[in-house]
């Protein structure tokens, strides 16, 4: 059996390089200081983004989780009240709408001052 390297440049999830080692492959992990931990699970967002895209509607539950749990860490390592969000959704939905209408934009007019 032929081995070789992948180059993987991605914030993976805690347990990985564990389960990567106990099958036998070896790996290499660095930790991100906490000061940049915000950029790259922001960036691991649009990843899992892109991923809950392209699923199937059997992965779709397992895609949510990732972005859930990607958004609990942003909120947590940015410190924001979960209060405050709550307040806020609810100002945004009242001001702005929710989704449930399914309302796409074709187009709409730009008025230049």
């Amino acid at each position: 059996m032929k081995k070789h390297i992948v180059i993987a440049d991605k914030l993976v999830r805690d347990k990985i390089p564990d389960i990567i080692e106990k099958e036998g492959r070896s790996c290499l992990v660095c930790s991100i200081p906490e000061k940049t931990r915000s950029l790259f699970l922001r960036q691991k967002l649009v990843e899992e983004s892109k991923e809950l895209f392209n699923c199937n509607k059997k992965e779709i539950t397992n895609e949510i989780v990732d972005l859930l749990e990607l958004i609990d860490e942003i909120v947590k390592i940015e410190k924001i009240d979960t209060k405050y969000l709550k307040k806020l959704k609810k100002i945004k939905k009242r001001e702005r709408g929710g989704f449930d209408k399914g309302r796409y934009l074709i187009y709409y007019e730009q008025i230049d001052g």
